[in-house]
């Protein structure tokens, strides 16, 4: 589970897409996993969201996480054309 932020009116949107990879105890990097959030259509009040990546139960040597912002932000937003930001605040492994 990953938690972040999203206040478009500071340019901090849900992330175009998150991708997990993980290295098994004994292997090579694997690519685990993507999911793309749902877009906002309009400035909206700032909230915390949760999303949650299904992983195989298994052991892995390493975890590597792949957040992509937005770009461009959307025709509707006042920075339009420019980049977005992605603010994680936790990663959550249960």
């Amino acid at each position: 589970t990953i938690s972040m932020r999203e206040k478009a009116a500071s340019y901090i949107m849900p992330p175009q897409s998150i991708e997990v990879w993980g290295t098994p105890a004994s292997g090579k990097e694997q690519f685990l996993g993507r999911i793309s959030p749902g877009q906002p259509t309009a400035l909206r009040s700032r909230r915390t969201m949760y999303f949650d990546i299904p992983l195989s139960p298994q052991k892995y040597r390493e975890i590597r996480i792949k957040v992509n912002p937005v770009n461009p932000l959307p025709a509707w937003h006042p920075g339009k054309g420019t980049s977005g930001w992605v603010f994680v605040d936790e990663v959550v492994f249960n």
